[in-house]
């Protein structure tokens, strides 16, 4: 929630990474890895700058 509010707020595009590693409309299954570092990456080339929000230990590195 914090984050949403700061990127509002400073007017940077907001990622919420659970957006992109559940599969929408299903309970708890998540998409390929590699599906979720294709759309992490498209997110990022399309900003100069973001915030991104959620705790996958596993994409700290693709957003560096």
């Amino acid at each position: 929630m914090y984050a949403r509010a700061l990127a509002a707020r400073e007017g940077l595009p907001y990622l919420d990474l659970d957006s992109i590693v559940w599969e929408t409309g299903k309970i708890a299954v998540q998409r390929p890895s590699e599906s979720v570092a294709a759309s992490l990456q498209s997110f990022i080339d399309s900003h100069a700058a973001w915030i991104i929000e959620g705790c996958y230990g596993e994409l700290v590195r693709a957003a560096v």
